[in-house]
């Protein structure tokens, strides 16, 4: 889909993107472009924005979302994580490695609040401990680097 250009404002695209990302369904089957006249910043785009907090409830086929601005358009999209995809080089790939490092930060995330509540226990210590080994390896091995907002 193409929205081509538009009328939105950078609320109502913050708007639409939160809705995007909270919904249970997949609103649409590949893509969608959203034609921009200026640059976007992205911490009026993003505000608010940090992860859905159901994410394992979710119905979703297709829950890896991907935002990306390039060339003056917005393009969303929404992946499988085992769905694979050839890019322009032949070369095969899929988004299954960043979705288990986005659940095993969403997890991490839950077991520090568990924490806060039960302090120092060492078991809860021991999986954030292993958690971050993994994360570690994911990043490495798939060459992306995982930022946290506090």
């Amino acid at each position: 889909m193409n929205i081509g250009k538009n009328r939105l404002n950078y609320a109502d695209l913050n708007r639409f993107l939160k809705y995007w990302i909270q919904s249970e369904i997949d609103m649409f089957n590949k893509y969608i472009h959203i034609e921009m006249e200026e640059d976007i910043p992205e911490d009026v785009l993003f505000n608010g924005i940090l992860r859905k907090a159901d994410s394992y409830q979710q119905q979703r086929n297709k829950p890896v979302l991907s935002i990306w601005y390039e060339e003056q358009t917005l393009k969303l999209t929404a992946w499988s994580p085992d769905k694979r995809w050839r890019n322009v080089d032949g070369e095969t790939g899929s988004f299954q490695g960043e979705y288990d490092a986005l659940r095993a930060v969403e997890r991490r995330m839950e077991l520090e609040q568990t924490l806060k509540e039960n302090y120092d226990d060492e078991k809860i210590l021991n999986e954030i401990r292993e958690l971050n080994e993994q994360l570690e390896q994911l990043q490495e091995e798939l060459n992306f680097t995982i930022a946290e907002c506090i």
